[in-house]
């Protein structure tokens, strides 16, 4: 009788295994093309893309709702081309009116951030930029940016507003910064550049929040193109876990990870 049972109860769980596993056949995988130099949040390592991002997204797309999560990244340029021209899906990132434009997004945000002025203790010009709370007077002093920063295009209408350099990447934009080649730099994310801060040994760079850009956070979403299969559906059903599991604490945990 107990061999009966155990039979039974192996049926039914296998059936509905195979029964999961055959729906995720069907599922499109989903390409996520991440920063490769935006570390602790997406960053790539012998190889490997990692970060918080890269984690949130498994848990989210793979565990929870059963898709294959196919990653990889890029300089943010080239990882944003790579989604308009449909060879990859997905970012996690934050939202603009040039996004908006071919990219779904949900109202929930996975992580924010405050907006900060980043400059060098060494400066010159330190106490001039410590009194800095007007857009227009950033036009003083020489800033640096990198490319593919579609939050800094929005902000300063596409450098109508300010003007300043950009470089390939944020890990060179610091590296400006901290050794006086550049005097400021406007951070969207000001945890990820003090870690990036800190693991690459700059430490003459200063982070001071600020207030005078609107808005003073910015929040990083998952987004999907809007051309994806059923991409309003899996938008809605992504919100929905991401929710339950802020809720849980598992993103809090998995950020604990990095930091």
């Amino acid at each position: 009788m107990l061999n009966k049972k155990f039979i039974l109860i192996f049926i039914v769980f296998f059936s509905f295994q195979f029964k999961q596993f055959a729906f995720s056949l069907k599922k499109e995988p989903i390409k996520i093309s991440f920063y490769d130099s935006f570390a602790p949040f997406s960053y790539k390592e012998n190889g490997q893309t990692k970060g918080i991002f890269i984690d949130i997204a498994q848990l989210i797309l793979h565990d929870m709702m059963g898709y294959e999560v196919q990653i990889d990244s890029f300089p943010w340029g080239r990882a944003q081309d790579l989604v308009k021209k449909a060879e990859f899906d997905s970012h996690i990132t934050a939202k603009t009116t040039e996004r908006e434009k071919f990219l779904l997004f949900p109202n929930t945000e996975i992580i924010s951030s405050n907006v900060a002025l980043v400059y060098s203790k060494e400066s010159k010009k330190i106490k001039e930029i410590l009194k800095i709370n007007k857009k227009d007077e950033l036009n003083n002093y020489k800033m640096v940016g990198y490319i593919g920063d579609g939050w800094a295009k929005e902000q300063f209408h596409d450098d109508k507003d300010v003007k300043f350099f950009r470089t390939a990447n944020l890990v060179d934009v610091l590296k400006m910064v901290d050794d006086n080649s550049a005097d400021i730099y406007v951070s969207s994310n000001e945890k990820a550049d003090k870690y990036l801060a800190k693991k690459h040994a700059f430490k003459n760079l200063r982070f001071k929040s600020i207030y005078f850009l609107k808005p003073a956070s910015v929040h990083f979403y998952f987004c999907l193109r809007k051309e994806f299969p059923e991409s309003e559906k899996i938008m809605n059903e992504f919100e929905k876990n991401l929710i339950r599991v802020k809720k849980s604490g598992k993103i809090s945990r998995i950020i604990h990870k990095y930091y």
